[in-house]
């Protein structure tokens, strides 16, 4: 019996420009950035979304001020895309199914 080597696992692509899924059709997506800060974003990429909150930490015994009110602070929550970057999660598939589809196809003709 012949031994062939494993082929290399394929993960994300990316891509400059936005593809389309070759089964489905359906664009790729923007490749984002998630990062929580302290500070409201100023940097150069593009903001998706933000979102911000006012949280506390439970977990700490003095976690109130001397009037029992408890003590919180403002964190953002960021999502970053640098405008130019796309990715299709299975290679050039958006998902697993439209991956196998087309290969049992091809192998079918």
């Amino acid at each position: 019996m012949t031994k062939y080597p494993k082929p290399p696992r394929v993960g994300e692509q990316t891509f400059t420009e936005r593809q389309e899924c070759p089964v489905c059709f359906r664009p790729a997506k923007k490749k984002t950035t998630q990062i929580f800060s302290n500070d409201p974003y100023d940097g150069n990429m593009l903001l998706i979304r933000s979102v911000d909150q006012w949280a506390s930490n439970p977990g700490l015994k003095n976690n109130y001020l001397n009037n029992d009110d408890p003590v919180y602070w403002r964190r953002y929550e960021h999502i970053l895309w640098d405008g130019e970057t796309y990715v299709q999660k299975y290679g050039h598939f958006c998902s697993q199914p439209c991956a196998v589809w087309y290969a049992n196809t091809v192998v079918k003709y």
